[in-house]
């Protein structure tokens, strides 16, 4: 029995209940809600291909994979993801000024416990002070030798302008810096940060955001002329995560180049 689309069944239940609804009627729009769902189904097929073409193609030029996780992305098969190719975990800690994500410390303990090279980042709040948020990210990750380096995601624009992001941005940046003794790296996307940040922060460590087609990203945000980390899909499934949406990353080198950025 072909099960249609909530559109389809709708559309099914309002003819049935309209008065001289003929059976000749009734067979023509049957089969066209079966057409309309078929067409879907072909076309999330070649999505998929085509995705699966593109991943394929990324990670051949990024030999080292990695996903980026918070509480949206549910409880975790470790042994699955572990299984499943993935090299390191960048963690969900913190939000804003007071915001703990509710899965990071589990998380964070079963990253290390099965052997994951492990990071931790703050979702940045423009309209926050920078200082006191950095210093709630230090409070709640407790960086060991050998996780990654720090990170912020910079995706929310200012109420003050590009002005008052930099300036707050520059005081997070800079207390992680005094406190771990390693550059914090800056999550974001190319329109972003070209348009909302408009400012040289090349010296820090870059994790690009940029989903488009291709094996390799086409552009780069203003002020760095190469990336660390690379997010090419906020799409993606891998064994051992069940969320129907996962953000794949790839680092920009092999092993010793990630060796670079741990804590040292």
């Amino acid at each position: 029995m072909r099960i249609v689309g909530l559109y389809g069944l709708l559309l099914l239940i309002l003819l049935i209940h309209t008065a001289h609804l003929s059976l000749d009627l009734f067979d023509r729009v049957v089969k066209l809600v079966a057409k309309h769902e078929e067409n879907r189904l072909v076309e999330k097929v070649k999505d998929h291909v085509h995705f699966s073409e593109r991943r394929r193609k990324v990670e051949a030029h990024h030999p080292v994979r990695g996903v980026d996780i918070s509480h949206w992305d549910g409880e975790l098969d470790w042994g699955a993801l572990k299984r499943s190719g993935i090299t390191f975990v960048y963690i969900k800690a913190t939000q804003g000024l007071t915001d703990v994500d509710p899965r990071f410390h589990q998380n964070w303990e079963n990253a290390r416990k099965h052997g994951f090279h492990r990071g931790a980042y703050h979702f940045f709040d423009p309209d926050e002070d920078g200082e006191r948020q950095a210093r709630h990210f230090l409070k709640t990750v407790k960086l060991k030798k050998e996780d990654m380096i720090s990170a912020v995601d910079v995706e929310v624009a200012a109420s003050g302008g590009s002005e008052q992001l930099v300036n707050e941005l520059e005081k997070w940046l800079k207390t992680v810096e005094q406190q771990v003794n390693h550059k914090p790296m800056i999550y974001c996307d190319v329109p972003f940060w070209n348009e909302h940040v408009k400012a040289d922060m090349g010296e820090y460590p870059l994790w690009l955001a940029q989903w488009e087609d291709g094996e390799k990203p086409n552009e780069l945000p203003m002020g760095w002329k190469d990336y660390a980390m690379w997010q090419y899909s906020a799409t993606g499934t891998v064994q051992g995560i069940n969320h129907s949406s996962v953000d794949l990353d790839v680092w920009n080198g092999g092993m010793r180049e990630l060796r670079r950025m741990q804590v040292r």
